[in-house]
């Protein structure tokens, strides 16, 4: 296709694979979207020949991690394969250190854009970083701060949290006297 590169997205969570859509298509490259490891292997299958890289979730519903890197690399053992994961003491389990030689690149969640096309250009061996230095950490990063939908509290609104708590059960203990 004009000589566009191509990128494989494979994540269970559609905004995550939306937002990285959204980061690569300004990039310049053709995105192809997968939201679990036999989607992904099928449409590997059929257009290993054009996909540049495959950008994959460690945690897939189906097939996961290690078996879809195997599934990819039998298909293409040239294959470029960038992991991304919110769990990245997995990487360093005894599954993610086996994996590890036969990845082109790591993604920490959360990653901002620059991050994402970096780590693809990296993998494909080009030097083009067209969203380096431009301000898109809202994008990928909020949305994987957000993946389970629920937003984390800080220290203060636990503890804010807490002394609520503590007033309401004081109430309740003094009233029922």
């Amino acid at each position: 296709m004009d000589g566009q590169r191509t990128v494989l997205v494979v994540d269970d969570d559609i905004r995550m694979l939306t937002v990285c859509r959204e980061i690569l298509v300004k990039a310049g490259y053709r995105v192809l979207l997968a939201r679990d490891g036999e989607e992904a292997t099928r449409t590997f299958r059929i257009d290993h020949n054009t996909i540049s890289v495959v950008v994959l979730d460690w945690i897939l519903p189906g097939l996961r991690g290690e078996e879809l890197v195997d599934c990819l690399l039998e298909i293409d053992p040239q294959a470029k394969i960038v992991l991304f994961t919110g769990y990245s003491y997995l990487v360093d389990e005894p599954t993610g250190r086996r994996l590890k030689p036969r990845l082109r690149g790591f993604l920490k969640k959360p990653f901002d854009a620059s991050e994402l096309v970096a780590a693809i250009n990296k993998a494909i061996g080009g030097e083009k970083d067209e969203l380096a230095g431009q301000d898109h950490r809202g994008s990928a990063e909020t949305i994987s701060r957000r993946r389970s939908g629920i937003r984390l509290p800080g220290l203060f609104e636990c503890l804010l949290l807490l002394g609520i708590v503590l007033f309401v059960i004081a109430v309740i203990i003094i009233g029922g006297r």
